[in-house]
């Protein structure tokens, strides 16, 4: 549900501009945070981040981070890349309190260091920007552009990176230019991929959802409304509860499918979108991280940056029981031609790994 939430807060109109996020690694980052959050700030980062839909309390959150964490540092599949990092930097005069720091690495596998903010600002800009070059493989350089201010006292991050082949490898000499009606009606040629393939699919009257699978544990949801200039008004309508229900009720079937290749790059700043959503006391005088320190904090800004990079190959990205078709039925048309949606999720857990709109090309 959060990660709806978050595209209804960003994309506010049908011209707005693309969209694209790690839920994965938004909701890391703050629920490493809740750890040391208290009394209504902890309350608030619970229910602003729909926590409370599917857990009881925190504590059943940071256990089910530490699992997960867990699972993905067993994984060695050579057939994918995915890599999560999380780190803590706070003032080296601060006093942390042993129990975050624990729980912190024992939850959030997070490296905590102490620096000096007021003096060495520009040199941890620096490295801070090298740290998340480093585990984006270089697809994210830059996510502090300017030094850092002298009183700042914590930088909470994290970095996820996803590289993904298709099982179905879309073949590059079928790859040609056609139009892509940006914002549902302005026309551009864009390259387009091109297979006939079989694929879960669900239709209803407003919307097909199509899954492209990886090799591996993960799968490329595919949102497409029926009408050309639909998305915003699907998107405005659509329930978490109903789009479950539409990935339960995908059937295998043969389709006709045309893709455009596309590369999104995106920044945020959290802090006015997650305000949106109902989390405000954290970036205030009223926040209680005393669980962290005996000291007043509170969060400044929150920055976001992703990037993605779909193409015949398959995704890199900074994230079946066969059903026989009769041989003389058509192949499903799915013509990607207009405005669409799309996530990346790990299907063995659910967690949405990246998230994204494509308005316009």
């Amino acid at each position: 549900r959060f990660s709806l939430s978050f595209v209804r807060a960003v994309f506010t109109s049908p011209d707005a501009q693309n969209v694209l996020f790690s839920p994965v690694s938004i909701v890391s980052a703050f629920s490493s945070l809740m750890l040391g959050a208290r009394k209504e700030t902890e309350s608030e980062l619970f229910k602003g981040f729909k926590f409370n839909d599917t857990f009881a309390n925190p504590t059943e959150v940071h256990e089910s981070f530490g699992k997960f964490h867990d699972y993905l540092s067993s994984l060695s599949n050579v057939n994918y890349s995915l890599h999560t990092a999380n780190s803590i930097l706070l003032q080296k005069d601060l006093k942390i309190s042993d129990n975050f720091k624990q729980a912190v690495i024992k939850y959030y596998h997070s490296l905590i260091e102490q620096v000096d903010f007021e003096k060495d600002g520009r040199k941890i800009m620096s490295e801070v920007n090298e740290w998340v070059a480093k585990q984006t493989r270089n697809t994210i350089k830059e996510i502090l552009e300017q030094e850092l201010d002298a009183n700042t006292k914590m930088i909470i991050l994290n970095a996820v990176y996803f590289k993904g082949k298709w099982k179905n490898r879309f073949d590059k000499k079928f790859t040609i230019a056609r139009v892509f009606y940006n914002n549902g009606s302005k026309q551009k040629k864009i390259d387009f991929m091109q297979i006939e393939a079989k694929y879960h699919l669900f239709r209803n009257k407003e919307y097909f959802l199509v899954r492209l699978d990886y090799v591996g544990d993960l799968s490329f949801f595919l949102l497409l409304p029926i009408k050309r200039n639909g998305l915003f008004e699907v998107l405005k309508n659509l329930e978490m509860s109903k789009l479950c229900d539409n990935i339960e009720s995908m059937k295998e079937r043969k389709i006709d499918l045309k893709l455009p290749k596309f590369k999104l790059e995106s920044s945020y700043m959290l802090k006015p979108i997650l305000q949106k959503l109902g989390i405000s006391d954290a970036f205030s005088s009223k926040a209680d991280f005393s669980g962290i320190s005996d000291e007043r904090l509170f969060v400044s800004e929150a920055i976001h940056k992703a990037f993605i990079k779909v193409d015949e190959d398959g995704t890199e990205a900074s994230a079946a029981t066969a059903i026989t078709s009769r041989a003389l039925s058509l192949p499903q048309q799915v013509d990607v031609d207009h405005p669409f949606s799309f996530f990346i999720m790990h299907n063995p857990t659910s967690i949405i790994f990246f998230a994204g709109i494509v308005n316009e090309l």
